[in-house]
């Protein structure tokens, strides 16, 4: 058995304390060119050959996969660092064998679990990419692999993850990330990642991310930012959005007020920034988002509009609406939305007739009618595809439940830690609710 002192190895620092963890459960996840499955495999490379015990099974959705990926990416590593002379490479059976100590590494897939569940005395089974766009490993399949993992060592089995967050369908998001989750931080070693926290990362991959970023938003908060994903769904709230026409770069419309749209809840507050020009071009500029229990985030999103496009373009403040001017349910607090829309008024100076926010919110289904008629009217509507990345997520990930009791419908929330999810979804629907239910009502119904 070896120490590692010999070699000279720098990893991205973001897991330099979480490499060697004993906990039972890895999960190293979030965006692409992070360098999770990179460090995960160096680390196993060193376990072989310092570990007092260690035996791996490692794999993927395909045979075909596990060999062009992870077995490949043992021998890459290996040569990087000298080790490859120290292994035995058997590529039949993709079984990496360290000559001084025994230990090895089996390859299998899941597609074929049982080339993972014959290996004898395992101590670390590792998943890469469990979840993708094309398929996912099943919760029956993880349970069958894991209760085949025992050894007579005494070591307690680890089974590792790094995978980026592509949907939440799958029992990896249901079993520890969701509300319901059934394992914590005890028992679990979790790593949140993106590219930024590898200083290795090639120049070309911040290039391409950035372009990402204005092609596909959405995508690019999932690769490159590690928010998790939503699956396709069955019952979109925002079904007649056609995101390829609606978003672009685009600047300020010289001359013309904003309209500002709220959702008062306080985690986030989240407040809407648009323009509307004299052909009728709807340009939705900027969503503004701020984290305050206390309720500071009116004020700060305030103070931040009245210095980016106030100030600057010597604008002016055309609508105020959001929220229904009742209770907010989700505040901590006994204020009235009124108290906002009082605040809001006084602070850009505006009279009371700007304020069109409704004594009660529209229902669920005529909001979701009126929006579907708003996204038709493309492209006289245009995202600012800098600045929007909250609602163009939410634009794709509301979704529609159904009560059975009373046969009403509600959106589902979840998503980008959760609890933002279709703030910024709501704001929009209530400007829509706001600006536009005449022109629904005259040329819809």
């Amino acid at each position: 058995m070896e120490n590692n002192a010999d070699l000279k190895i720098e990893i991205p620092d973001c897991y330099v304390e979480h490499i060697f963890s004993k906990k039972p459960y890895q999960i190293w996840h979030g965006g692409r060119w992070s360098a999770k499955s990179w460090t995960k495999a160096l680390g196993f490379l060193l376990q072989c050959r310092m570990e007092t015990y260690f035996r791996l099974v490692y794999g993927r959705d395909t045979q075909k996969n596990v060999r062009k990926s992870q077995y490949q990416l043992f021998i890459d590593i290996a040569k990087k660092f000298g080790l490859y002379d120290e292994f035995n490479w058997s590529s039949t059976y993709m079984c990496i064998t360290h000559k001084g100590t025994g230990y090895f590494m089996q390859g299998g897939s899941f597609e074929q679990p049982d080339s993972l569940r014959s290996v004898a005395d395992v101590t670390d089974f590792w998943a890469e990419e469990p979840i993708t766009r094309k398929s996912k490993i099943s919760r029956d399949s993880f349970l069958d692999i894991a209760g085949s993992m025992r050894n007579s060592y005494g070591v307690v089995p680890r089974y590792h993850f790094t995978f980026n967050n592509i949907a939440k369908d799958n029992f990896i998001f249901e079993d520890w990330f969701s509300e319901n989750k059934i394992y914590t931080d005890d028992d679990t070693n979790i790593v949140l990642t993106d590219m930024t926290m590898n200083p290795f990362c090639p120049s070309d991959r911040y290039e391409f991310a950035q372009k990402l970023k204005i092609v596909d938003p959405y995508r690019y908060n999932i690769d490159v930012l590690g928010y998790w994903g939503q699956s396709i769904l069955d019952r979109p709230f925002f079904y007649n959005y056609p995101k390829e026409k609606l978003i672009k770069p685009i600047q300020v419309v010289p001359g013309y007020p904003i309209n500002l749209f709220w959702d008062f809840n306080v985690e986030p507050m989240t407040c809407i920034v648009s323009q509307t020009d004299i052909y009728n071009f709807d340009y939705i500029l900027k969503t503004y988002q701020f984290y305050d229990p206390f309720l500071n985030g009116r004020d700060a999103i305030c103070q931040k509009i009245k210095s980016e496009f106030i100030n600057p373009y010597n604008l002016t403040v055309s609508w105020v609406g959001g929220d229904a001017s009742g209770y907010s349910r989700s505040a901590l607090s006994e204020k009235a939305n009124e108290e906002h829309y009082m605040k809001i008024r006084t602070f850009f100076n505006l009279e009371n007739n700007q304020i069109v926010a409704p004594a009660h919110n529209e229902s669920i289904a005529e909001s979701q009618n009126k929006c579907a008629w708003y996204f038709a009217m493309a492209p006289n509507i245009v995202i600012n595809s800098e600045g929007n990345e909250q609602l163009i997520y939410d634009l794709e990930a509301a979704e529609v439940g159904y009560n059975k009791k009373d046969n009403s419908i509600y959106i589902i929330k979840g998503g980008v830690g959760s609890d933002n999810m279709q703030n910024a979804g709501d704001a929009l629907r209530y400007k829509v609710d706001a600006l536009y239910s005449e022109r629904f009502y005259a040329e819809y119904k």
